[in-house]
């Protein structure tokens, strides 16, 4: 059929696996991502990205008040 796209996600975490607005954790198989959904809300970033962020947080959480 046309326009149909192909999950690749593949689940690594969810907090409910009926509830397709819970909190999970995916890896997809076309962008080589990491993806995180809490309450229909979307990131998918690489794991270079995810770390580039957590980095930058931690680094914003040490700047001086």
């Amino acid at each position: 059929m046309a326009g149909e796209v192909e999950n690749t996600d593949i689940e690594l975490w969810s907090d409910d696996h009926d509830d397709p607005f819970t909190s999970r954790l995916f890896a997809t198989m076309r962008e080589g991502g990491i993806g995180v959904s809490v309450g229909g809300r979307v990131y998918v970033k690489t794991l270079k990205e995810w770390h580039a962020l957590a980095v930058a947080a931690d680094d914003s959480n040490d700047a001086p008040a």
